[in-house]
């Protein structure tokens, strides 16, 4: 935290509102509340992420988004969000996201990663066919290895 105090010229979080749950009780959270110390943005910190830090949308190239639906570190609701900023700036043909529904931090198969991978390329060259990996087996760990058939 003090490292990014020190970047963004002070500090960039702010819990004066927010509201902490999920201990199952309510008055738990209740006494949480009360009791989780408090912090105020610094509107040059917060600035400084809003110019520098902050994503656009605006895509000069393609870009293949993949995550697992069930993710407890990157939450499912980013990859819509940056969804809706490339189709605003006109770039929704440029993002591609794959979700895979499965609990965990980047838990993909081999298959799902080259297919994703292969995806970003054949966009890159401009080409939309599918290009999928010729068999796997039931963990979804390669056997065969993936062929482009143009």
């Amino acid at each position: 935290m003090n490292n990014a105090k020190q970047i963004l010229g002070g500090q960039p979080f702010d819990n004066r509102k927010k509201v902490y749950f999920g201990t199952g009780n309510f008055l738990e959270d209740a006494r949480l509340n009360l009791q989780v110390q408090r912090f105020s943005a610094d509107p040059t910190a917060l600035q400084n992420i809003q110019e520098d830090y902050e994503t656009t949308g605006k895509l000069a190239i393609p870009l293949v988004g993949i995550q697992t639906t069930k993710d407890p570190v990157q939450l499912i609701w980013h990859l819509p969000l940056y969804q809706e900023k490339t189709s605003s700036q006109g770039n929704s043909e440029k993002f591609i996201p794959i979700l895979i529904p499965r609990y965990g931090h980047c838990t993909f198969t081999e298959v799902e990663v080259i297919s994703s991978f292969a995806m970003l390329v054949l966009k890159v060259k401009g080409q939309n066919q599918p290009l999928l990996a010729r068999s796997s087996n039931a963990t979804g760990r390669i056997i065969r290895s993936v062929t482009i058939h143009e």
